[in-house]
């Protein structure tokens, strides 16, 4: 018997306010927002391709020379990057669980 887990189908685009699991370009950030939940601040989708803001509950950092001071905010996260998202964080804990345990 297969089973289907509403949650897990999201059949419309990531909004402002939605929360979201993300992985991102660059190694530094990834590994800091790596099963962490973020929500969705700032949408652009003027250009042919869709990116977003997403605000995180710790101060990111930046080990390079040019660093800025650290902000709580990810720009220029592609749609493609936004591994989950939902209205609920709840969701998005449980998808983490679920990546967790390879479910």
């Amino acid at each position: 018997m297969i089973t289907k887990f509403k949650i897990f189908e999201n059949s419309r685009e990531p909004q402002i306010g939605d929360y979201a699991v993300c992985e991102y370009e660059d190694d530094n950030y990834n590994r800091q927002i790596y099963n962490k939940i973020g929500v969705i601040t700032y949408k652009n989708d003027k250009n042919d391709q869709t990116f977003y803001t997403v605000k995180y509950d710790f101060k990111l950092y930046d080990d390079t020379e040019d660093a800025l001071p650290g902000t709580d905010e990810l720009d220029w996260i592609y749609e493609e990057e936004i591994l989950f998202f939902s209205k609920n964080k709840q969701d998005c804990e449980t998808f983490l669980e679920a990546n967790k345990y390879n479910l």
